[in-house]
């Protein structure tokens, strides 16, 4: 099949987009049907991309990821040194942590073109963990022996919790988003929710809806460039004031020099994070010129990885029992 640069970012770039703002339907989760129609190619091609896609491990998984939480469980970020040659080590030790969600490593460059010297530099990991606020404390102690455990001073930056749902579920809701929460989109059926939980199916679509419209879920795109040819990729880190990074965000997508050029947009608290194409080093340059011209805190950043933890989700699913129980 022809690599084309072009049709490979796009088609990227749509399954990484979900869910959008005019679609906020469940049944518009990524699909190579809703793929086909979303970027107009044509279901034939389509199939052959999402095929390649995953045989090649362009990507490694698409989740579901939930926003909300059983109990008194907030979703926690923590920024902490951690050198990328102990990404490995740390990452298996994390694996006794099962309220561990993600771990992203990666070095932070600061300089306006990927071909100038540096002005400033960073190794950083990104923790992203669940914990109630009483055993906040608990759950840092067991992350700070992690790092001693194999060799390395634990250094953290800073560490909050973010959510930006403001509005309460309902028991049915939250049971629901604690089923699928965590499950893969490639292979994704409504079949083993109604096994699961004994909901109508008329219910279940109904439902499904509802948490997509309320922000309850997102769609989690965990992907591998470093196996992607014949593309050049950069990840761009932007600090911003505010906590709320939105409308930053919609304003970097509004530009001409940014919009034909990315792939994918992560949002954290006073951070907007892009990931960059292009077929050629200068196309990139020029964006990453154009974004540090007008935001003060623009890093590059090299050596990307993420490790998915699952254990998470039986976490989460052991403090639900008591907490969701639906009322027959």
């Amino acid at each position: 099949m022809l690599h084309n640069v072009r049709l490979l970012s796009s088609y990227l770039k749509a399954i990484s987009s979900w869910p959008e703002e005019n679609d906020l339907t469940f049944k518009s989760l990524p699909s190579p049907y809703q793929l086909a129609r979303k970027i107009n190619i044509s279901a034939n091609s389509s199939y052959k991309l999402w095929n390649m896609i995953f045989q090649r491990e362009y990507i490694k998984d698409i989740l579901i990821m939930p926003e909300i939480f059983p109990g008194d469980i907030k979703r926690y970020f923590l920024l902490t040194i951690l050198p990328f040659e102990n990404l490995e080590t740390l990452s298996k030790k994390f694996l006794e942590l099962p309220f561990i969600e993600l771990l992203h490593t990666s070095n932070y460059m600061k300089k306006k073109r990927s071909s100038m010297g540096v002005e400033d530099y960073m190794e950083l990991g990104h923790i992203q963990f669940l914990s109630e606020d009483n055993l906040l404390e608990q759950k840092m102690e067991y992350i700070k022996n992690a790092f001693n455990d194999v060799g390395l001073d634990f250094n953290p930056i800073n560490y909050f919790s973010y959510s930006e749902v403001n509005r309460k579920p309902t028991r049915s809701q939250l049971r629901l988003v604690t089923n699928i929460s965590y499950k893969s989109m490639r292979n994704f059926s409504t079949e083993e929710i109604t096994e699961d939980i004994n909901f109508s199916r008329k219910k279940i679509r109904k439902s499904l809806d509802s948490i997509v419209e309320n922000g309850f879920i997102k769609g989690k795109v965990i992907f591998n460039f470093k196996r992607i040819p014949n593309m050049i990729t950069k990840q761009v880190s932007i600090m911003v004031p505010e906590e709320n990074t939105n409308s930053y965000q919609n304003w970097v997508r509004s530009q001409r020099e940014i919009r034909n050029n990315y792939i994918y947009f992560g949002n954290y608290p006073h951070t907007l994070t892009l990931t960059l194409f292009g077929e050629t080093l200068e196309e990139i340059d020029d964006a990453i010129a154009f974004l540090s011209d007008r935001f003060e805190n623009v890093h590059i950043i090299d050596r990307f990885d993420t490790v998915f933890y699952r254990g998470v989700k039986d976490f989460i699913s052991t403090i639900a029992v008591d907490q969701i129980r639906e009322t027959m």
